[in-house]
């Protein structure tokens, strides 16, 4: 992989580069070596200033740094790389991403503490979710408040949910 990365460095348009980083950045996110995975998934979003740009891969490029700064619990970098990805999805019309990345990011609120925020972000994707036409995904959505009041003990608001 480091040869094809070598290649695409050196001889590559800018899609070509972003993606083999990318997938330099899977490898080492698959060995479980985080600091690697980010550093390659930031040369990846380094250059995106080309109109030929990739904004659907750049949106995925976002969510895996996002996926990896939510394991380590860092919350800012998480959210920031969530509204990232989410403008990308947006920009490149992936809709149902774009929802997705805005469900997950609800999970800053509650590293934080904010219960109030992580509910009405929660609130949130369930609405985008049915605008938009998918609510399937807008009842899997539910299942985050059940976890939070069941967390708190609120049994008489879960069942509302149930």
């Amino acid at each position: 992989m480091d040869t094809v990365l070598d290649y695409y460095n050196s001889h590559g348009s800018a899609t070509e580069k972003m993606t083999a980083n990318y997938m330099m950045g899977c490898v080492y996110r698959d060995r479980g070596n985080s600091p690697e995975a980010i550093r390659y998934y930031e040369n990846a979003v380094a250059d995106t200033a080309s109109e030929q740009c990739d904004y659907l891969l750049l949106s995925r490029i976002y969510g895996q740094m996002a996926s990896i700064y939510m394991e380590q619990r860092y919350a800012s970098k998480e959210q920031a790389a969530w509204r990232k990805g989410r403008y990308y999805a947006l920009i490149a019309k992936d809709t149902l991403s774009a929802i997705q990345y805005l469900e997950k990011s609800g999970h800053v609120y509650v590293l934080r503490g904010n219960d109030r925020l992580f509910i009405a972000s929660v609130d949130s994707s369930i609405h985008e979710y049915l605008r938009y036409g998918y609510p399937q995904y807008a009842a899997a959505c539910q299942i985050h408040k059940v976890k939070f009041f069941l967390r708190l003990d609120h049994l008489a608001k879960t069942v509302r949910f149930l």
